[in-house]
């Protein structure tokens, strides 16, 4: 994953409905969680509406980068 990415398509720095429902952050790294065993959870909470981020914005990235507030 790129930071690009990050910015552009998941929309890391908007915080809303927009940005995407599968970005985990952890350990200082911002992960994409589609397509890992963490999908399933995040499904069930965008089902029922208890998440902030809706988006579901690409097919998935692998990969991690480190968080950084100019992302």
């Amino acid at each position: 994953m790129t930071r690009e990415h990050l910015k552009e398509v998941c929309r890391y720095d908007e915080c809303g409905e927009q940005t995407c429902s599968f970005l985990v952050e952890n350990g200082g790294e911002v992960f994409c969680a589609k397509g890992t065993i963490m999908q399933r959870v995040i499904d069930q909470r965008r089902e029922v509406g208890t998440m902030l981020a809706k988006g579901d914005n690409c097919e998935g990235c692998n990969g991690s980068i480190p968080v950084a507030k100019s992302a």
